[in-house]
């Protein structure tokens, strides 16, 4: 409820303008497990201003398999049973990216709320760019995550965790120790796996500027070894990305 009337209520992105953004009508919820249950209860009674409808996504794909997507299906059933027409299913399958290029806006009524948790294996701010109008809250529901015993994260959570940590996310956003909320402009929010690569640039002697790798990997390997000499192209192979989904360009 603290972090709703800070992002929501108040649009507080920590001191940084962003303009007056519209009122929330809808959420598009990738997934579903007990912990966003209980959030998808509170934004339909008694989150202020009142929501108009919930999105359910992906409940036909899980990281547990069969198993867990019986147990989605079922904590749906249980929503729709309370809120009726006010909660609506999208899709009878799993999610597949169509090929090439995405479209940069839907004919899809805007998605004002995306949330998303550790059952949101098929989630990405790529896919839902087209929908967000000019302003758009994220919700990372996290504790799933926060309560993993192993040594690493999950390559679930890494992959979701990519899109709070490399994005404005959290640069304009708020979290406790279950929940991380965020609103920010749709023109500045990118998939941090899906950067666009201007090539024109990045050929030049300043493409390190227009590099895409954390500290310009990808520009050092083009000059260094793939172009070292005119009509000498050289290759470079990437054997392996250590942990898959820290940090990596090859994924």
């Amino acid at each position: 409820q603290q972090l709703w009337q800070m992002v929501v209520v108040k649009q507080e992105s920590r001191n940084v303008p962003q303009g007056e953004a519209p009122p929330l009508r809808r959420v598009c919820q990738f997934g579903i497990s007990r912990s966003t249950l209980d959030l998808a209860r509170f934004m339909l009674t008694l989150a202020e201003p009142a929501l108009e409808e919930i999105e359910l996504h992906d409940l036909h794909d899980s990281s547990d398999g069969e198993q867990g997507v019986n147990e989605m299906l079922s904590l749906a059933n249980h929503l729709e049973s309370e809120f009726g027409q006010q909660v609506r299913r999208v899709g009878n399958g799993p999610w597949r990216r169509s090929a090439g290029p995405v479209a940069p806006e839907s004919d899809e009524p805007p998605c004002d709320l995306v949330l998303f948790s550790k059952a949101s294996i098929r989630f990405s701010v790529d896919r839902i760019l087209p929908r967000v109008g000019s302003h758009v809250v994220a919700v990372w529901v996290s504790d799933s995550c926060i309560h993993e015993t192993g040594e690493y994260a999950s390559p679930e959570c890494n992959f979701l965790n990519t899109f709070w940590e490399k994005t404005y996310l959290m640069m304009r956003g708020y979290c406790t120790p279950r929940i991380c909320v965020s609103r920010v402009l749709k023109s500045i929010l990118q998939d941090p796996n899906v950067l666009p690569l201007h090539c024109e640039t990045f050929v030049s002697e300043d493409g390190s500027n227009a590099s895409i790798s954390e500290f310009g990997q990808d520009w050092f390997a083009l000059r260094n070894f793939v172009k070292p000499k005119p009509g000498y192209p050289g290759v470079y192979v990437d054997v392996g990305a250590s942990l898959p989904f820290d940090y990596s360009n090859t994924v």
